[in-house]
């Protein structure tokens, strides 16, 4: 059984323009080419990142317990418990200490796609 096609039938099937193919294969090509300038962006680089906001958070807190452990036996009948007090106050110090460096993160990646993606434009 042969498969032809009638005039009709090519006229209602959509054609790919060269200008479409050309674009995406550039697209192609440019992310393979981000995807090769971003190497250190690996497994190991996500686990660094999770490690550091960890540290960022948890130092401040075992700081703040360490102190106000400190402050409770200096100052025995205080109505505060500076322990939890302290406590609270390094994590949320921490918290907003890793919030401010991933948002630092999140700003540099978004400036590299901008970058990339204003020298495609360019290019054309």
């Amino acid at each position: 059984m042969v498969l032809t096609m009638n005039a009709e039938e090519k006229k209602e099937r959509p054609r790919k323009t060269e200008k479409e193919f050309t674009e995406r294969i550039g697209d192609r090509a440019a992310r393979k080419q981000y995807a090769r300038e971003q190497a250190d962006r690996t497994l190991w680089h996500g686990l660094g990142a999770m490690g550091t906001v960890g540290w960022t958070v948890g130092l401040p807190l075992l700081l703040g317990v360490l102190l106000g452990t400190w402050i409770d036996s200096i100052w025995p009948g205080s109505p505060v418990s500076w322990r939890l007090t302290l406590m609270i106050g390094g994590l949320l110090f921490g918290v907003a200490s890793a919030w401010r460096w991933l948002e630092g993160e999140r700003k540099e990646i978004e400036c590299e796609r901008y970058k990339q993606e204003s020298e495609q434009n360019n290019g054309e």
